[in-house]
């Protein structure tokens, strides 16, 4: 009697270990079904995102930026935020002028472009001067050339003071608005912005 109870006692202990062996075996297997994924979802983000903030500007064969109407333009740093930025609105061809003394166009045709600029708080004029100016501006026409003569007394006259875009020094902090005129020796074209000091590409570049 004492040898069967003490068989039977074995054989008790031996399944006991035996499901208490498989039981530990699927804790670590649910554990790692709920836990691995999650790295290897978020893992190929920071690539993507260091890709995408260290790549410089796009830039077309002449060295340029290539924009549309909207889209926002700019240079330099201050403080963390571009020194200067700008949206070219709106193309013109043929302007109408306004101005009772505009001239005639000598190239051609007066296109107007409307733009808005803004100057960052800690922009200081002292170290990076800046006023908009029509030589800032280069056409390129169905000849291929580059035209970088786009004023003539006209294009000066065309639109009255208050809807010119101020030519003048642009002050920290501020937003500008108003037209540019210019003239061109045609309707259609690429149109360069191509202002002094701006290091990161030629310029700026529409097809309009």
């Amino acid at each position: 009697m004492r040898t069967t109870r003490l068989v039977a006692a074995i054989a008790l202990a031996a399944t006991a270990l035996s499901l208490a062996a498989c039981g530990g075996a699927t804790k670590p297997t649910a554990a790692a079904a709920t836990t691995h994924p999650a790295p290897s979802m978020a893992a190929p983000t920071t690539p993507a995102a260091a890709a995408s903030t260290s790549a410089g500007p796009t830039l077309n064969a002449r060295g340029n930026i290539v924009k549309t109407l909207g889209q926002e333009g700019g240079w330099g740093v201050v403080n963390g935020q571009p020194t200067v930025t700008f949206v070219v609105d709106a193309f013109t061809p043929n302007q109408p002028c306004d101005n009772p003394y505009a001239g005639k166009p000598v190239n051609g045709h007066f296109l107007g472009v409307h733009m808005r600029m803004a100057t960052a708080p800690g922009f200081d004029p002292n170290q990076g001067s800046f006023g908009m100016s029509t030589y800032f501006w280069k056409f390129i026409g169905s000849n291929g050339v580059t035209n970088t003569s786009l004023t003539s007394p006209g294009s000066y006259s065309c639109l009255k003071d208050a809807e010119n875009f101020p030519t003048g020094q642009l002050g920290p902090g501020q937003s500008y608005e108003g037209t540019i005129v210019l003239d061109l020796p045609e309707t259609n074209g690429a149109l360069i912005f191509a202002p002094g000091g701006v290091s990161n590409a030629s310029g700026w570049e529409w097809d309009f």
